[in-house]
């Protein structure tokens, strides 16, 4: 049962948000935590832990982490370097079984046996990674809603060769065999031991050596042979064997399981292992006690509960930084009803979730942003205006508090920003009666100083010209050499900016900028009108080195470009590196899927490997085979599932294999055309493969890649003879394109089943492929684009002049907004609207 957590007990433990007592022992407290992804967790902090110790613990976590998570706590987290050391791990919903005697009574025949079985698969998994636990009991074995889990393992040691030694002896008196007592430190015998007298305390309700001393435990541990009788068969036996003075004697974990199971599988055995009965399995988290409560409202008071927590949240990043408090008073916005505040508060109070002292309310403690999923979406559809409102509300709080003075205001760049957040960037939150004040005075406050400012700034006016009258006959002439030589730098300039337009458009704006300020000439006005109505928006240049090999993603936002056997990928928009992939050969071709994540590499050895964009390391150890030469003949699906490779060697007929990248195998080969590679595509979401094969009076079959069975094919009133390109399917899934001769560009809607009609003003021999924008709004082949809205015009409205020289065919991208283009010469990405 998790209690308060108590005054001088840690808020937060590393990464770990703390929210209540889990137990305590004398080597240190158990906490309910949540982590950083919200988690709930079990996090033990150490108590009087030397460096020697600290070292000992890391070999103890090392070895826990090796245990198969079987019927044990998984080790989540180690935090053996801090302060306070300690260590995570899973969060089982659940009493120990002490507790759980304790509550319910003793053990049936057959719950007994799972508990059994449960026991004994933890302890198998524990052995085989060469752990002995030595202090299993029943207050470290959890009983969750999945049946027993071992627990605690705070003297487990690594299990060496050397069978014993002489040491202090550390685990608890009950539970530990008789060889602990003897000084030896002992191997996996003595869990079995105490495996045979958790089973028998669960089935009696009492422990199996119940002496009142330490003397008196001993002495029956070692001479006391406890009564089984009351055990059905196999569990007598096992216990009994487990029970032996001698630890040869004992049967071993395996052994045990193999008894009760019939068989040492461990995932086999945890079915035997789970209570059926798993009701009241465990208490509520502070999350769940929220819910709980907020449900029990009323209507208007749960719509109130967002406006009064938020108002007790901070900013922060640490547990204690994330709490503030409020007054009573703080919480009259004059929207809420009063009635509701104080139903809100009495029904939080009464739960434990808020805490009063000094007429001040607070959030009893940080971990319930983690544990309750309602206030984490409140808390992010406010966090950008925390800040704003939580030194708003001191601010108030503070002029409200010493007589409401003008200094106590905000002004400038702290008023705009309060101002312009209560305005547009609230979500939940609202302003009680003293920041609305606050604000409004300010404000006021702010507009009566800026009529100050005007009438002062006359006066200066007036005297400025008065003191400057009398030079300016003597500055006349010094003006006019100036004036001449001004202009003709700006004309210099001017021309500058003109001549970097396509390869640096934001610094040829920069200088055409600087060129009107030097200067009022034609020149500069000229190179101001002509970049602002130019089509190129920027321009990347990627430093270092010459690319053999480049491609751009679909979205236009990660580049590839390749020189001899090393590939580098960039973020465009960021223009950050993001790393590095050495091929083991020289690269011949570099493709990467739309999504941009990953990139299927080419080398000179005729196999083609797939590396991941986001860390440039491949993405696993297959290899598939591709044709050497630089000429490409690989592609990628769209989000890097499937690999397209065309092999056309001399003599051969060309085919097209298509693989899936998740198993390594070939699912499609296509004997079709010239270029099948060129006709071949897949739907945005990669369900339906398109073929250069005719099916029918279509031109193309489409595949189920789920089923690879033939899917209809909607009849695009085209034949095979004039088409030009593969189909094109829009992100959404909402239209197809085609190129057809005559230049035109058929679009059918597939929602509606029907063909829209052809956009016209394509060519007819163009290298560019048909790409549609990632909204499926825009249509674009190269750098013309069409408005796939039909109803406006079935013409192009943007036809920029490009060429193969200038841009690969391949690498031309439409965003939402931009098609953006990679050049050949050198490792370059542009765009334009």
């Amino acid at each position: 049962m998790t209690t308060p957590l108590l005054p001088g007990d840690p808020r937060q433990l590393g990464a770990y948000y703390l929210d209540g007592r889990l137990g305590s022992g004398g080597q240190g407290v158990v906490y309910e935590g949540y982590g950083p992804d919200n988690g709930r967790v079990a996090v033990k902090a150490l108590h009087g832990v030397s460096d020697r110790d600290r070292n000992l613990l890391r070999k103890e976590v090392a070895a826990w982490r090796r245990v198969a998570p079987f019927c044990t706590a998984k080790v989540l987290h180690d935090g053996l370097d801090e302060a306070i050391p300690f260590v995570v791990s899973e969060y089982v919903a659940g009493p120990d079984l002490a507790h759980a005697v304790e509550r319910n009574g003793r053990y049936g025949p057959e719950e007994l046996r799972r508990l059994a079985i449960g026991v004994a698969t933890a302890l198998v998994a524990i052995h085989r990674a060469g752990v002995v636990h030595r202090d299993l009991k029943p207050e470290n074995i959890l009983i969750g809603p999945d049946g027993a889990r071992v627990i605690d393992f705070g003297i487990a040691r690594v299990e060496e060769p050397s069978p014993s030694t002489v040491g202090v002896l550390r685990g608890t008196l009950r539970y530990m065999p008789p060889e602990r007592y003897r000084g030896q430190r002992g191997d996996a015998a003595v869990d079995v031991w105490s495996w045979g007298a958790v089973v028998l305390f669960a089935a009696t309700g009492r422990h199996a050596f119940d002496g009142r001393t330490p003397s008196e435990i001993q002495r029956q541990v070692a001479e006391h042979r406890p009564d089984v009788s009351m055990l059905g068969e196999p569990l007598r036996g096992l216990v009994s064997r487990a029970l032996a003075k001698e630890s040869a004697e004992r049967p071993t974990s395996e052994e045990l399981l193999l008894a009760l199971v019939g068989r040492a599988d461990l995932a086999a055995a945890l079915n035997d292992a789970t209570f059926r009965d798993l009701s009241g399995s465990g208490p509520l988290s502070s999350g769940e006690r929220a819910e709980a409560v907020f449900g029990g409202l009323g209507e208007g008071a749960r719509e109130a509960v967002p406006r009064v927590l938020l108002r007790l949240v901070a900013p922060g990043e640490r547990a204690e930084d994330t709490l503030r408090t409020a007054r009573r008073a703080d919480f009259a916005d004059g929207q809420t009803a009063e009635a509701d505040v104080d139903e809100v508060l009495r029904a939080f109070g009464a739960a434990g979730i808020l805490v009063w002292e000094d007429g001040l309310v607070a959030l009893a403690n940080a971990a319930l942003i983690r544990a309750w999923p309602r206030l984490r979406e409140w808390v992010a559809a406010e966090r950008e205006g925390l800040g704003v409102h939580h030194g708003l509300s001191g601010a108030s709080r503070l002029w409200d508090d010493h007589g409401r003075k003008n200094s106590d205001l905000y002004q400038g760049t702290a008023l705009a920003r309060a101002l312009s957040w209560a305005a547009t960037g609230r979500r939940l939150l609202t302003l009680n009666r003293t920041e609305r004040s606050f604000l409004d005075a300010a404000a006021a406050l702010a507009r009566g100083r800026a009529r100050l400012r005007a009438l002062l700034s006359g006066v200066l006016a007036v005297l400025l010209i008065a003191a400057t009258g009398s030079a300016v006959i003597a500055i006349d002439q010094r003006a006019t050499v100036v004036g001449q030589r001004d202009r003709a730098l700006s004309a210099q300039v001017a021309s500058l900016a003109e001549s970097l337009r396509r390869t640096d458009p934001q610094l040829a704006r920069r200088l055409a900028v600087a060129s009107a300020r030097l200067g009022n000439t034609s020149q500069s006005w000229g190179a101001l009108l002509a970049l602002h109505d130019q089509w190129e928006d920027e321009s990347v240049k990627l430093p270092g080195f010459e690319a053999t090999a480049n491609d751009l993603a679909g979205s236009g936002r990660i580049l590839a470009a390749a020189t001899g056997s090393r590939v580098e990928f960039w973020d465009v928009d960021t223009r950050k590196h993001l790393g590095s992939y050495d091929a083991p050969e020289r690269v011949t071709n570099v493709s990467l899927s739309d999504d941009g994540g990953t990139a299927a590499v080419s080398t000179r050895d005729g196999r083609t490997r797939l590396v991941g964009t986001a860390n440039a390391r491949p993405r696993d150890t297959r290899t598939y085979p591709s044709p050497r030469g630089d000429k490409r003949r690989e592609e990628l699906s769209p989000h890097g599932t499937y690999l397209m490779v065309q092999e056309d060697d001399p003599g051969r007929p060309v085919t097209l294999g298509i693989w899936d990248t998740r198993t390594g195998k070939k699912i499609v080969t296509v004997n079709s055309g010239r270029w099948p590679l060129g006709m071949t595509s897949f739907s945005y979401d990669e369900r339906v493969l398109s073929l250069p094969v005719g099916s029918g009076r279509q031109p193309f079959t489409w595949l189920d890649t789920r089923t690879h069975k033939k899917i209809p094919v909607p009849d695009l009133q085209v034949s095979a003879a004039d088409v030009l390109g593969p189909l094109t399917f829009s992100p959404d899934g909402r239209f197809i394109a085609l190129p057809v001769r005559g230049g035109r560009i058929r679009v059918h809607d597939l929602a509606h089943r029907y063909t829209n009609g052809d956009l016209v003003g394509a060519s007819d021999i163009s290298f560019y492929p048909v790409q549609f924008s990632r909204d499926g709004r825009y249509l674009a082949q190269g750098t013309t684009v069409w408005d796939t809205d039909f109803s406006i015009t079935a013409k192009p409205f943007v036809r920029y002049t490009t060429t193969d020289s200038e841009c690969y065919a391949d690498t031309i991208r439409a965003s939402r907004r931009t098609a953006r283009v990679s050049a050949a010469s050198e490792p370059t990405a542009s765009s334009g609207p």
